[in-house]
């Protein structure tokens, strides 16, 4: 990842070696890296670059093929600044949320990617049991998904 600092603005970038989140899934708040990395920007939490208003969002997607490398544009300048304040209100709005004693730790905090990605800790919330086993009792229950017993 990089942060290229031109004047006032940084414009931070991404280096994937496969497909980047879409800018749907950015402006929803489902791939906040560079959103939050242009919060800390314009907070000044990089001390060698000080404040600086966020730039372009931009993936830089690396891999071969016919066109070795592009750039795919998530975010302008304008629209930085926002989703950057948006990314930062919803982080603060989850760590108050998690900051509750009586908030569980779902392992699937979005049950819509169920199948579709799996997460590192998935063996050990033993979610194989509670979605899939559950499924052939003809009761899956995402709510077991949150680790059960």
């Amino acid at each position: 990842d990089r942060i290229e600092a031109r004047g006032l603005v940084a414009d931070i970038l991404d280096y994937k070696t496969g497909a980047a989140p879409s800018s749907k899934q950015v402006k929803a708040g489902l791939s906040p890296q560079l959103t939050l990395t242009a919060a800390i920007v314009a907070a000044g939490g990089f001390a060698e670059l000080g404040r600086m208003a966020p730039g372009a969002l931009v993936y830089v997607r690396v891999s071969g093929g016919r066109i070795p490398g592009r750039e795919e544009h998530r975010a302008d300048a304008a629209e930085s600044e926002v989703l950057a304040a948006a990314a930062l209100e919803g982080l603060r709005k989850r760590i108050d949320w998690f900051d509750q004693a009586d908030t569980g730790y779902p392992s699937w905090a979005m049950p819509q990617f169920i199948g579709r990605y799996t997460g590192d800790y998935d063996h050990l919330a033993r979610l194989w049991e509670w979605h899939v086993i559950g499924e052939a009792d003809g009761g899956a229950d995402t709510g077991g998904a949150e680790g059960g017993e």
